[in-house]
């Protein structure tokens, strides 16, 4: 049976990646190597997991070497440091590797000019010219990839996938109320400079006066000094109506914290956000995303109904969260139309190439 090496950059997405692949993708056996941290994976295979302190036991360890040099295919998933390693490699290996990029992994080299960001963006674009194809989880990333690296590949397009063990029912949420009567308006998907916070909660300030409104800010991972910088300005605009989440929730808990917003509001000026949104639209919630965005697109093709921020042009609050009933039912039938069954056949197609 062939053999697909998967190295997985270590994320909240990590467990769910691994136990897709395990689950679903039978026809190959697989290993997967990622970084060790103090909780371990719940995995439905641990023997096939390899876990490692940093990116350079890549090239040390000689288990993890010969691992590359049998393998059918070498697939990376969240390219964040990891191309610094694998350049080291011989062209028979990297011929053989596949990229799946996140979105920041390759954005974070749009605006950053200085000296090391330069010299690891050219160790990033002499990896591509190598390796067999990147991977995009949403297919405009193509074009955005292609303008900021100034190199052109062979892609494919295929999702951070869900945990197939770890099924949830949206029904339950699709109708659950907060106690109180004030609308919640959830604002950005985490403390990153990317999300724009700060120029959505300016274009929002017009409803500052409105009692019965709160700003829901998840902040609970990213850059710590943007974080304060959001909660300073978040406080100051709207007072104690804006609400910053900064400790971690675990998944059940955050479910819950998203079925009782009335709307989401995703500023990011990249693809970010996804499972958020995700998340909302099978929830049954209206979104607001940049149609200048990426996943604009994606979604549009996919046949959900979304709105434009740039139409959040001081409309009254019941303007703002208001959600026609047709286009509320559209969008959770279109949801629920998409399964397991599109994202498996997307990586049959990549590990098939």
């Amino acid at each position: 049976m062939k053999q697909i090496v998967h190295i997985v950059n270590r994320d909240k997405f990590t467990a769910g990646y691994i136990n897709f692949m395990e689950y679903y993708m039978k026809d190959y056996s697989h290993l997967f190597i990622t970084l060790k941290t103090d909780k371990e994976l719940d995995v439905l295979n641990i023997n096939n997991v390899i876990y490692i302190e940093s990116y350079k036991c890549l090239i040390r360890n000689g288990e993890i070497r010969k691992s590359f040099e049998d393998a059918y295919k070498i697939i990376g998933t969240g390219i964040f440091g990891m191309e610094k390693y694998l350049i080291r490699f011989p062209d028979s290996i990297l011929k053989k590797t596949y990229f799946q990029f996140w979105g920041g992994d390759f954005y974070m080299y749009r605006n950053h000019k200085g000296p090391m960001t330069q010299l690891r963006k050219h160790i990033l674009k002499s990896c591509i010219k190598k390796i067999a194809a990147n991977i995009m989880l949403v297919d405009g990333d193509c074009i955005q990839i292609s303008n900021i690296l100034k190199i052109d590949k062979k892609y494919f397009v295929a999702p951070m996938p869900s945990d197939p063990t770890k099924k949830i029912n949206y029904d339950m949420y699709r109708n659950m109320k907060h106690e109180d009567n004030k609308k919640r308006i959830l604002v950005g998907n985490s403390s990153t400079p990317e999300n724009q916070h700060i120029e959505m909660f300016e274009k929002l300030s017009y409803l500052k006066e409105e009692k019965d409104i709160n700003i829901i800010c998840p902040l609970s991972y990213g850059d710590e000094n943007y974080r304060e910088e959001v909660i300073r300005k978040g406080k100051d605009i709207f007072g104690n109506n804006f609400i910053p989440i900064t400790e971690f929730m675990d998944i059940e808990k955050y479910h819950n914290l998203l079925s009782t917003c009335d709307i989401g509001i995703f500023n990011n000026n990249r693809q970010q956000a996804l499972g958020n949104i995700w998340i909302m639209l099978r929830m049954g919630k209206k979104l607001y995303i940049r149609s200048d965005n990426s996943m604009w697109k994606h979604f549009k093709d996919l046949g959900f109904k979304l709105y434009d921020i740039a139409d959040i042009q001081e409309i009254s609050l019941e303007q703002l969260c208001f959600y026609d009933a047709s286009d509320r039912m559209h969008n959770l039938e279109t949801a629920d139309s998409y399964n397991d069954e599109k994202d498996i056949a997307a990586w049959k197609k990549v590990l098939a190439d």
